[in-house]
């Protein structure tokens, strides 16, 4: 027996297609024009809709990134300016003056220690990236602290880990 017939005479079903032979052709009609309506939402919800949502998405995830990255780029020129000055005019060890407006900026030093030739080394986690931009920036402006070396990894939609050597 095929797998149709044996449907068709299952006792459960029995009452159901007995209603179905009951009802008139337009009935019956409207009845599979709503199926089929309900099946292709269904199909819309279930399989297009979640890759439409996933696409969308993506194009944010990609376009905050090229955001973040000409943010980035615009901070080289000023970079490039600050590291040729060099030397620090800041009376402060710069270790205090970083964590002094790390904290400032809320931003959190997972470790901060001095290094050779008056170098700082600083690792910053989970840390929003445009207020350490901003760090960075203030550090260079007021306080002729540069950064000479960088190690930074995206964690988030704008967080990063970052290590930094400064000089100064």
């Amino acid at each position: 027996m095929k797998l149709i017939e044996k449907v068709t005479q299952s006792s459960l079903l029995t009452p159901i297609f007995a209603q179905w032979n009951q009802l008139s052709q337009r009935d019956r009609l409207a009845l599979k024009v709503m199926a089929g309506f309900f099946g292709l939402f269904m199909i819309y919800s279930v399989a297009i809709e979640p890759i439409f949502e996933f696409e969308k998405s993506q194009k944010s995830y990609y376009e905050s990134r090229i955001e973040f990255l000409t943010e980035v780029k615009s901070y080289e020129p000023e970079l490039k300016k600050s590291q040729r000055k060099g030397g620090a005019s800041s009376k402060r060890p710069a270790t205090s003056v970083i964590n002094r407006l790390a904290r400032k900026k809320n931003i959190s030093i997972k470790q901060i220690s001095p290094d050779r030739d008056n170098q700082v080394r600083a690792t910053f986690e989970n840390v929003n990236a445009v207020s350490l931009l901003e760090l960075i920036q203030e550090l260079s402006d007021k306080h002729n602290v540069t950064v000479t070396q960088a190690s930074i990894d995206r964690r988030g939609i704008g967080k990063i880990n970052a290590k930094l050597v400064f000089n100064g």
